[in-house]
């Protein structure tokens, strides 16, 4: 009835934006619900660890490259799509394979570790309160898709309450170009635009919500890389880990405190 709706339009604490209608030029107000779209790598899931042991190996046994000029690298490999991350690394410590030996030793090297990664803290609980107050949510991973299936392998009925996933199969441009989470927006039923809500925990995606219709974007921490990294990228927020988010600063509803 009016009184669900009513609270429902509550509930969404809708942004209020303006367009000027051209023949009168009174302004029309509109109202747009948020959409969330996650990063999935390092935001949602505790892949960064596997990924670090598998690409710092690769390094050392073609290279000779030692852990500590390896992790140099990683701030700009994270959220890259695998062909990116491979080039990058084999210019950078001219190791003697080819892109796509460094993607299959890659993948090799983290099958077995990626099915039991664990959630990072505070996703589950913010899953569920998207849920909850049926806020429209998706995953913009520039993972390939055969990757992203095996992190999720033993979480399929946890991946199935996510509306939208676009892998980097589905784009032709990677992290920091837009094209990933414009492609998430309109799957979502909405275009780019401030009332989406980007959750990264890498500066290039940071960078690539931005410049998609400048959405708002939550960082987060990770160890190898400097904050100031993140304020380049125009971070709005930046936080140690999801638990400190605040859904209403964002235009989301509020957690119930207990």
């Amino acid at each position: 009835g009016e009184g669900t709706t009513k609270a429902a339009a509550n509930d969404l604490r809708l942004f209020d934006t303006h367009t000027v209608d051209s023949a009168n030029k009174t302004k029309i107000k509109m109202s747009v619900a948020p959409v969330v779209i996650f990063d999935c790598d390092g935001t949602l899931l505790d892949t960064e660890p596997a990924y670090l042991e598998a690409e710092s190996a690769i390094a050392r046994e073609h290279g000779g490259v030692p852990l500590a000029e390896f992790v140099k690298v990683v701030p700009r490999l994270l959220g890259s799509v695998p062909m990116d991350c491979a080039k990058l690394v084999i210019e950078e410590f001219k190791l003697p394979i080819t892109p796509q030996q460094y993607i299959d030793e890659r993948d090799e090297r983290t099958k077995n570790l990626f099915p039991d990664v664990g959630y990072l803290p505070g996703v589950e609980r913010l899953v569920e309160h998207l849920i909850a107050h049926n806020i429209p949510f998706g995953i913009a991973t520039s993972s390939a898709r055969k990757t992203f299936e095996l992190k999720m392998s033993k979480r399929k009925d946890w991946l199935a309450k996510f509306q939208v996933v676009i892998t980097g199969d589905d784009v032709t441009y990677g992290k920091p170009h837009p094209e990933i989470f414009e492609k998430a927006a309109r799957a979502l039923g909405t275009e780019p635009g401030p009332h989406c809500v980007v959750f990264e925990d890498a500066p290039g995606g940071v960078a690539s919500g931005k410049a998609a219709g400048g959405m708002k974007c939550v960082g987060l921490r990770n160890k190898f890389t400097d904050d100031s990294q993140y304020h380049d990228a125009k971070v709005d927020v930046l936080l140690n880990d999801m638990t400190e988010f605040v859904p209403e600063d964002f235009g989301l509803p509020p957690y119930h405190r207990l």
